[in-house]
């Protein structure tokens, strides 16, 4: 350890950079990272690539604040029972670790991405066969897409570290993606939207899409898988849209869509299908706002690219503009969250391309741009908006509410008369004249004046 230490210029107590694009400071980062699996105090890495797509190429390291010379020799005498050779004992310390990992995806992902920081000399086929078949076990999709996403990204990009198109990085892949479809399949109840989840299917539709190569699961029977979980009323709504989605996104024309598609019409996607999927949802705006949100994170090159010029009425939008436009206040207000959630996927620029979409289809010319700012925020008004509904059903509910007139309900078919003209008054009755009084007697007076 002393050796290799003094070779990658690593001075105990003072701070380290590796740069990741010369072979010496690929040297000492690996040196470091070993050091760390092992538990031997000295370096802390204070930045550096969390991913095999991160586009970071150097890392820093400082010093442990909690200092190491009290414990340095104790941890590598402990160090020791795994190896003789630095990289040796790192590559039995992760076995280890991956045989205690339960099926937590955070820690299997971090498990996997360590082993690639230590050295591709780690990646043995006791640490991938342990790593496999705990993905085997992992009853969630969103973790096993967690696990999927991190092995894909490292197999397609992590050149830095030399693991790019690694063939045993590629098993590991083919296994995650096998579990997760099997997993989607599978799945059944729950309402909203699970992130994780729909993570997990944009990993399947990338993995089908980058790695096909080197998969035993053929594209046509993950489209197959995915048809079948977009027609399933069990499935979560979200889950459906994401099926629908990467049947969508493998088979329209552009990069990475499938060549055979014209002859296997039963796994194409039409825009007709989508929007008439849609309107199956119409009745219910808070499953088909979580249904939207899958469709769009799987296949939102699809609906932003030249079909939204397009001036047919099989529009998912143009559907959508009709569906919402006859909903009831109370189902519109109940089923708003979920919407405007599902629109948030796009970017400001798509967002407005499709509001002047829907202009154009009500021969309106002005602002795009202003039909998306408020001047408040939008949630606040849709809770004022439930608020006066609910007060006003409550009024009405026990009579209390002023019934409108029949004009008021109907102008057009109930146009107003003229009122008619007012009846003259009679004129005011003279009033009788005042009766004189009588003359005061002399009796009367004398009285008075006593």
């Amino acid at each position: 350890m002393a050796a290799e230490q003094a070779v990658c210029g690593v001075e105990p107590g003072r701070p380290a950079t590796a740069d990741l694009t010369t072979p010496d400071g690929l040297r000492r980062s690996r040196f470091l990272h070993r050091l760390r699996v092992l538990g031997v105090p000295g370096h802390l890495r204070a930045d550096g690539p969390t991913g095999g797509g991160d586009p970071v190429f150097t890392e820093r390291w400082e010093p442990d604040p909690q200092g190491w010379a009290h414990r340095r020799d104790a941890a590598l005498i402990e160090a020791g029972a795994y190896g003789a050779r630095l990289p040796d004992a790192a590559s039995v310390a992760l076995a280890g670790r991956a045989r205690d990992t339960g099926t937590d995806p955070a820690a299997l992902a971090g498990l996997l991405f360590d082993a690639v920081l230590c050295g591709v000399s780690t990646l043995t086929g006791e640490l991938l066969d342990t790593l496999t078949a705990r993905l085997g076990d992992v009853p969630e999709l969103g973790a096993v897409g967690e696990a999927l996403a991190t092995t894909l990204d490292l197999w397609r990009h992590d050149r830095v570290y030399g693991v790019a198109a690694d063939p045993r990085l590629a098993g590991l892949v083919d296994a995650a993606l096998h579990r997760a479809l099997w997993l989607a399949e599978g799945l059944h109840g729950g309402t909203g939207v699970d992130h994780a989840r729909l993570r997990a299917a944009t990993a399947v539709r990338d993995a089908l899409r980058h790695a096909a190569p080197v998969l035993t699961l053929t594209r046509p029977a993950a489209l197959a898988t995915a048809t079948r979980v977009a027609a399933d009323p069990a499935a979560p709504p979200d889950l459906r849209g994401a099926a629908l989605g990467l049947r969508w996104s493998l088979t329209a024309d552009g990069p990475g869509a499938e060549s055979a598609s014209a002859d296997d019409p039963a796994t194409a996607v039409s825009p007709d299908e989508v929007a008439r999927q849609a309107r199956a949802l119409a009745g219910e705006p808070a499953r088909l706002g979580d249904w939207l949100s899958g469709l769009f994170v799987l296949a939102r090159e699809q609906l932003t690219g030249p079909a939204l010029d397009a001036a047919d009425d099989a529009s998912l939008f143009d559907a959508l503009d009709a569906i919402v436009t006859r909903l009831p206040t109370g189902d519109f207000l109940r089923g708003l969250p979920a919407l405007r959630q599902a629109f948030g996927y796009f970017p400001p620029r798509e967002r407005e391309r499709i509001a002047e979409r829907l202009l154009a289809r009500r021969g309106r010319t002005g602002s795009a741009r202003g039909l998306l700012r408020t001047t408040a925020d939008p949630s606040l008004l849709a809770r004022a908006a439930g608020l006066e509904l609910a007060v006003t059903d409550l009024l009405t509910r026990y009579g209390l509410a002023p019934a409108p007139s029949p004009a008021a309900l109907t102008p057009s078919r109930h146009p107003k008369t003229p009122a008619p003209p007012p009846r003259p008054r009679p004129p005011p009755r003279p009033r009788p004249p005042p009766r004189p009084r009588p003359p005061t007697s002399p009796t009367r007076a004398s009285n008075a004046g006593a």
